[in-house]
């Protein structure tokens, strides 16, 4: 009888990451648009043979990594028309999305043994509209969740048997991160400091001798590397910040009076980050994008974070993917009701694990800190938020508030969405958890496979 449920279970899986991979083929080989232009960089790259500086067009002063992967395909493939070379780019993360996939469930499947559950999890972040959505499309966001992915999946197994063939693995996806978008630098800090808390909490001398060792190698080869090769130090020197985007910084937002900063998102702190304004987002599952004539959530952080990570087509972008029609309302609508069950998952193992890490620390009980890597996926997580909140703080426009931006910390958020798992199965007979996450996942496909139907009709009428 085991068996028989173990084999259905693993059967399950094998659909779902069927599923999860035919969507990515399937959006990558219609799409066409990308959030943002990042062909332009490519192009520049492949056919003036320079490396593009931030004044020469939109994504430019991005680090180059993913631009001169792609600069090189086309190179050594002869791809010269711009429509060929962005369906190259979307090619290129495909194949660095069945990386993160195959990562993703080894990571799940470490910490959970019940094969229902693994498939659940599964399914719900593999099958994620956020990820899956940038997954299709040609940019650098998924080669740096890619790189993301596998730094903190080896920086996981490190802390328990540090060998020098994971830290390597660690550095080089370390490097990668930081070299393909600024937000990877959030890891190598996190990684910095956690390697200091080892060594606190660490009592064997020989071990710590190796751990100094490995932190050594890791602040040089990775700040060195790093700083030069991402254009970190150039950013800083001409522009007396390392990190440089696309946005200008603002006036920064009054605590209660709401005033306005270019297209209007963080209007005030308490607007913007102390509200959740689910009711006015049921009413209207999707923002506009212009300067006026937009729902009331679009100026809420947490509103616009909760609706990109639970409907592809809240965000109404890029321009080929809107669609507004009743059909799709009520999928958002469902997405966002049904959405609230993994939300409420995650605070709660949040909260649980912040708990257990502040008493830890606060404490000073290292053998506990030491024994566990629950408050190395809560920093990372910590680290993500903070990151975002700053950076929407600074910017103020509502293009900030998207999941994508953190995803490089998603193997962390895993980790806290399974803690919250074990807390509410306390509550919750696994079967009510299973159908409740597996039910909004079945809205998510049928969300995702409407947008693959409204392109392909889209680009071909």
């Amino acid at each position: 009888m085991l068996y028989g449920v173990n084999m259905r279970n693993k059967k399950l899986i094998i659909i779902i990451s069927l599923v999860a991979v035919i969507l990515r083929l399937v959006l990558c080989s219609i799409n066409r648009d990308a959030n943002d232009d990042h062909v332009t960089v490519v192009n520049i790259i492949a056919d003036q043979h320079y490396l593009p500086e931030k004044a020469d067009c939109w994504s430019c002063f991005q680090p180059k990594l993913y631009y001169y992967v792609n600069a090189l395909i086309v190179d050594w493939f002869n791809i010269p028309d711009k429509l060929p070379r962005i369906k190259m780019m979307q090619t290129v993360n495909f194949v660095c999305s069945l990386i993160i996939l195959f990562f993703m469930f080894k990571f799940i499947s470490k910490y959970i043994s019940d094969t229902e559950l693994q498939a659940a999890v599964f399914a719900l972040f593999s099958l994620n509209p956020a990820l899956l959505g940038i997954n299709s499309q040609g940019t650098n966001d998924t080669m740096t969740i890619m790189f993301g992915v596998i730094s903190i999946f080896y920086m996981d197994k490190l802390f328990s048997n540090w060998k020098l063939s994971d830290i390597t693995v660690v550095i080089i996806a370390i490097i990668g991160a930081c070299l393909s978008k600024a937000n990877g630098v959030v890891l190598f800090g996190c990684f910095i400091l956690m390697m200091l808390i080892k060594l606190w909490a660490n009592k064997d001398k020989e071990l710590n001798k190796k751990i100094m060792m490995y932190f050594i190698v890791m602040l040089a080869v990775c700040g060195i590397i790093i700083f030069v090769a991402g254009n970190y130090y150039y950013n800083y020197e001409h522009f007396g910040t390392p990190f440089v985007s696309a946005f200008d910084t603002t006036t920064p937002p009054a605590f209660f009076k709401n005033t306005s900063a270019g297209r209007p998102g963080i209007q005030s702190v308490f607007e913007g980050f102390f509200s959740f304004r689910f009711g006015d987002m049921l009413n209207q599952p999707y923002i506009t994008n212009g300067g006026e004539n937009y729902p009331l959530h679009r100026t809420s952080f947490w509103s616009q974070l909760y609706g990109r990570s639970f409907f592809i087509h809240f965000e109404q972008w890029p321009e080929a993917w809107q669609k507004t029609d009743q059909l799709t309302i009520w999928i958002g609508r469902l997405a966002l009701i049904f959405g609230l069950f993994p939300a409420l998952i995650f605070v709660i193992g949040f909260l649980k694990l912040l708990k257990e890490s502040f008493t830890n620390f606060v404490f000073l009980r290292s053998e506990k800190v030491n024994e566990t890597h629950s408050w190395m996926h809560l920093g990372i997580t910590l680290a993500y938020v903070i990151f975002i909140l700053k950076f929407s703080y600074d910017v103020r426009d509502f293009a900030c508030f998207k999941p994508i931006y953190i995803l490089p910390g998603l193997i962390s958020f895993i980790y806290v969405f399974m803690e919250g798992l074990k807390s509410a199965k306390k509550y919750i007979s696994e079967k009510v958890l299973v159908s409740g996450l597996l039910i909004l996942v079945s809205i998510h496909v049928i969300d995702l496979s409407y947008l693959a139907v409204h392109l392909h009709y889209n680009y071909h009428r």
